[in-house]
């Protein structure tokens, strides 16, 4: 029932208004307030489990994708309206304070399995960077990054930790927005990014190695993106492209951010885009959609930590209900060995518990407990 709960309410984004009204028409009422208490005392119990997923990620990882998107904690707005107040009250600018509350999801991507994680706060992507790369071992490789071109993104300590490249479909997005206002540029970009797209999915059939990937885009797509930065290069120059005109973002992003652009035939193992990481932000998409907001700081961290072990269960092949339904029956043997509960550990005791045969283990399969 808790791990149902979970689901229900952090994943598919259903409010806890809704479920008590769901609830009241079963007959068997659960209060929005009752719902809350299950869900913090099971952050509780899942907290070693995040933990060793977090830690799993920072320092095994090949490469990761990170975003944001925006989200809503009404402490933290308040916080935020409080400080504009006493600078006002000062007479002081306030052009300074952060206002914005984001969402931050990271896609970290190891031998074993994908880990993602969820970080909502008054921070932005730059900043949850540091915060993990600061643990990660320094004997262990350069880690690569993608993620959008925004400046914040890249300004951080951990640099030196870093192997940095932009997201090429944000790239492709820049001149796909003014496909009707310049049709002749958007044409080429979308060729590029067509050709460029379909050789990834090349390599990824022919299950070339992260090195000879590198190679195979190398020959097949470097003379492509040659051919888009020559075309931005060449508009730039002409000074026929103002700095005011909606084609100077796109055509400036290729050239400023082209070595990181690059970088998928530079460096083995570079994924192309952010896509992944993009499509997992719909959960705290979805969750405010539903609830509008967290009142807390700590509702958010709940709400991330019950986020991060369902989408990371689903992402590895795990049905998440069943996976919370062991990890809280089992929570202190977790508390003490949460490394054997993670996704792909669970998914393989799973799979050799259903090999037994009846006859052996004395039940079947479907009797078998989680």
């Amino acid at each position: 029932a808790c791990a149902m709960l979970i689901v229900m309410h952090y994943f598919a984004g259903f409010p806890f208004k809704r479920l008590e009204s769901l609830h009241q028409g079963w007959g068997v009422p659960m209060p929005d307030a009752n719902q809350w208490e299950i869900v913090d005392v099971c952050a509780d119990h899942l907290g070693p489990l995040y933990k060793a997923l977090e830690q799993h990620g920072i320092q095994n990882a090949l490469s990761f994708r990170i975003d944001d998107t925006g989200s809503m904690v009404i402490s933290i707005r308040q916080q935020i309206h409080a400080e504009i107040a006493a600078l006002e009250r000062l007479g002081e600018s306030t052009q300074d304070v952060r206002t914005g509350i984001n969402a931050t999801g990271v896609y970290f991507e190891t031998a074993e399995g994908v880990v993602l994680l969820f970080y909502t706060g008054r921070h932005h992507a730059g900043e949850i960077i540091d915060q993990l790369i600061q643990h990660r071992q320094r004997s262990k490789p350069k880690l690569a990054k993608v993620t959008d071109g925004a400046s914040k993104n890249f300004d951080h300590g951990q640099e030196d930790k870093l192997i940095e490249a932009t997201c090429n479909a944000h790239a492709f997005l820049k001149f796909r927005a003014i496909k009707d206002s310049y049709p002749a540029e958007y044409k080429v970009a979308g060729e590029v990014y067509k050709k460029v797209f379909d050789h990834d999915d090349e390599a990824k059939a022919r299950g070339l190695t992260p090195t000879e990937r590198m190679h195979y885009h190398r020959e097949h797509s470097k003379p492509l993106m040659e051919k888009l930065k020559t075309m931005c290069a060449d508009k730039i120059k002409s000074k026929l492209v103002e700095p005011s005109s909606l084609l100077w973002e796109p055509l400036t992003l290729i050239i400023n951010q082209w070595s990181r652009l690059t970088k998928f035939y530079e460096e083995p193992g570079i994924p192309l885009d952010t896509n992944l990481v993009e499509q997992q932000l719909v959960i705290p998409v979805r969750y405010l959609a539903g609830s509008f907001n967290y009142k807390t700081h700590n509702g958010a961290e709940v709400g991330d930590l019950h986020m991060s072990l369902v989408a990371t269960a689903r992402a590895n092949g795990v049905e998440p209900v069943a996976y919370l339904t062991d990890c809280l029956r089992n929570h202190e043997d977790l508390a003490q060995r949460p490394q054997d509960y993670l996704p792909w550990v669970y998914r393989e005791r799973i799979r050799e518990r259903d090999k037994i045969p009846a006859s052996q283990g004395g039940a079947s399969a479907s009797q078998a407990s989680p």
